[in-house]
């Protein structure tokens, strides 16, 4: 039953699929002013409001903050540093931004947090607050109660009001130190109170938990809920049966009226299989959270398999029950094997952006360039249904570039990483992989669905067809380029209109899916011949 309803909600989301235009546009490239080689800068990237922040791996690790000014411009603002940052710790592997508060994971820190006791890599995060003056100042060093050496605590960080929450992967312990199990993983959260210390309210770990889960790999919190992936974990959401090796799960949890963070849910892909690695990226905003699945192989109709391509699953929380329920299995409408789609992702609202790092198309599936990377935004409308609204790609990329390691999305801004690329902002000084990030905005004037300006610039006929020529004419003289998919979102072919006219006779009858692009902005259309 449930891949009945899969199908034809796949089918629906063929036939809803609108325009693909330009609605967000890159408008920075941004870099740090003390690039160097290595730097891997944008490994981690998080966004909230006007500020960015963006962890710096190499070199001893940092963290920038850029923030959005008046003319919407994003600009360095400060350099970011722990207080005992003594280099070779990976401070910055994980950051994360909400509000006034930020969060910078280093986790092969020895030291805890009053700089002294080290026990190897036992990892440690700092939160730093933003002053009156827009200065943001270290107020904590954070570790947890019962660390021990290569713990790695700060795998992950999440953050969001007054509660932070950080993943442990390699932590062997239960909530109450017992129970060892090698690298099953763990997540503390903190909690800071009115005198603005930030303290462990509550280690928490999954009902069934078991050796190289790796539950903490990935983290998210937003007010009442929290969301943990646990990649390595095996089992189906009844606990210890139908074991799946790395199949993955997730964990909700759900803040009481006393302050306790309680196990709701383990939620596990509807269609789940050995080493898809289901909770590698994880994110949830409001009643929706979406989980990254890197190594799954089918599309969202379950079929086309394709080694490692990867997808990503949309859950609701119903407001009734509270149970958070799969509605929606999303994959690249250009989908490839070993792209791993579900690399990163980022919620916020309405939208979801899933980074897709091996993938080396650009944004209209052609100029293949290895490793590029590339991001998708999906937009759930009125009807509940989450689409691809559009494929992007960096102004200057380039192969190796790894596009989409990171992601973050906040209200009509977008964060994306490419941690190899090479060149600063103006595409000057290269150097070997010293990395880059990249804005995108929403632009508001430029909407999705057919009464959109752009939509209306072409008209096409007939359609549906018998073959042969199809008839595409445009409003302006520009070149336009027409690329057909067939209904799984494999390409078929890609070529110039030259004369208005559209050779499709080498098509059999059947339902595809025609894209006009024109001017780097791109429409989609229902293509039946019968």
């Amino acid at each position: 039953m449930y891949m009945k309803k899969l199908i034809l909600l796949s089918i629906a989301l063929f036939c809803l699929i609108g325009i693909n235009a330009q609605t967000w546009n890159e408008t920075q490239k941004i870099v740090g002013t003390n690039r160097f080689g290595g730097d891997h800068f944008s490994e981690s990237v998080s966004i909230s409001g006007n500020y960015a922040i963006i962890g710096v791996l190499g070199n001893g690790g940092v963290a920038y903050i850029f923030e959005r000014d008046g003319s919407g411009n994003w600009n360095e603002t400060q350099v970011l540093n722990g207080s005992d940052n003594s280099g070779g710790v990976l401070f910055g592997y994980k950051v994360a931004i909400d509000g006034d508060y930020a969060i910078v994971s280093s986790k092969n820190t020895d030291e805890d947090e009053n700089g002294a006791n080290p026990l190897l890599r036992s990892g440690s995060a700092y939160i730093f607050e933003r002053d009156g003056s827009g200065i943001w100042n270290e107020v904590q060093k954070i570790v947890p109660s019962d660390r021990a050496q290569v713990d790695e605590f700060g795998f992950s960080v999440a953050i969001n009001g007054n509660y932070a929450i950080v993943g442990t992967i390699k932590e062997d312990e239960d909530e109450t130190g017992s129970n060892t199990l090698q690298n099953a993983g763990s997540a503390y959260i903190f909690e800071r109170d009115g005198s603005g210390n930030w303290n462990e309210v509550q280690k928490i770990v999954p009902s069934d938990r078991e050796q190289n889960d790796n539950f903490g790999y990935s983290v998210s919190i937003d007010n009442n809920y929290i969301i943990v992936g646990s990649r390595g974990e095996d089992h189906d959401v009844n606990g210890f049966s139908n074991p799946l090796a790395s199949s993955g799960s997730a964990y909700i949890f759900e803040r009481d009226g006393s302050n306790t963070w309680n196990q709701v849910q383990k939620i596990v892909a509807a269609d789940r299989g050995a080493s898809d690695q289901f909770g590698h990226s994880i994110s949830i905003s409001g009643e929706y959270a979406v989980v990254g699945a890197n190594f799954e192989d089918e599309n969202s109709m379950g079929g086309s398999s394709l080694s490692n391509a990867g997808s990503a699953y949309i859950y609701e929380r119903d407001g009734g029950s509270g149970t958070w329920t799969q509605v929606q299995k999303i994959t690249a409408f250009d989908r490839l094997g070993n792209d791993n789609f579900g690399q990163s992702v980022s919620i916020s609202g309405d939208y979801v952006i899933v980074g897709v790092p091996r993938e080396g198309e650009d944004e209209n599936g052609l100029n293949t360039m290895n490793l590029a990377g590339s991001a998708y935004i999906f937009k759930r409308d009125n009807g509940g249904v989450w689409s691809q609204m559009q494929k992007i790609v960096t102004s200057d990329r380039t192969g190796g570039d790894l596009f989409g390691t990171s992601v973050s999305i906040s209200n009509e801004y977008i964060i994306s990483g490419a941690p190899f690329e090479d060149e600063d902002e103006m595409g000057n000084n290269p150097l070997s992989d010293p990395g880059s990030s990249y804005i995108f905005e929403f632009d508001s004037n430029l909407g999705v669905g057919d009464n959109n300006l752009l939509a209306t610039n072409f008209k096409i006929y007939p359609n549906p067809t018998s073959g042969g020529f199809l008839n595409i004419l445009s409003n302006y003289p520009e070149t336009v380029k027409a690329t057909v998919f067939d209904v799984l979102g494999k390409k078929i072919f890609s070529r110039t209109i030259t004369n208005n006219k559209l050779d499709i006779s080498s098509l059999s009858n059947g339902l595809y899916v025609l894209k006009l692009t024109q001017n780097n902005s791109s429409i989609t259309k229902k293509l039946l011949i019968k």
